[in-house]
């Protein structure tokens, strides 16, 4: 099964975008794939975004990250990687680009998010 990560917008996003990266997650599964999400990292680390307060400024790195640990942890997860799903907005965030970046360069197939499952497919090489 190939593995997709999913690249996208989080700061300045309501809950670090996180509702997006699991919709990807979702449809990638539905269509045979093992995603590999920014976000479940996050979870898996005991973050939740959804217990922050309302007040929260969505364009800071949670308490206590490093953004180098961060860019380690997201690029060790692409390397790992068959392929990338790009989530819209990609191209206002610079992890996002840098992570696209790092798959071009590894010749790592990159998808966009669009509504059509037969795209996706396609630029994932699965047809």
């Amino acid at each position: 099964m190939k593995r997709i990560y999913i690249a996208g917008p989080m700061r300045g996003y309501k809950h670090y975008n996180f509702p997006a990266f699991d919709a990807a997650a979702e449809r990638l599964r539905r269509l045979g794939f093992e995603p590999v999400s920014p976000a479940d990292a996050d979870r898996q680390l005991g973050f939740d975004p959804m217990t922050l307060p309302d007040g929260h400024n969505w364009n800071t790195l949670p308490e206590g990250w490093d953004i180098r640990e961060v860019a380690k942890r997201c690029c060790d997860a692409v390397i790992g990687c068959d392929g990338m799903l790009m989530l819209s907005g990609w191209d206002n965030s610079r992890g996002a680009i840098a992570e696209r970046q790092l798959a071009k360069w590894l010749r790592i197939c990159v998808a966009s998010n669009c509504n059509n499952d037969e795209y996706v497919l396609r630029d994932l090489g699965v047809i």
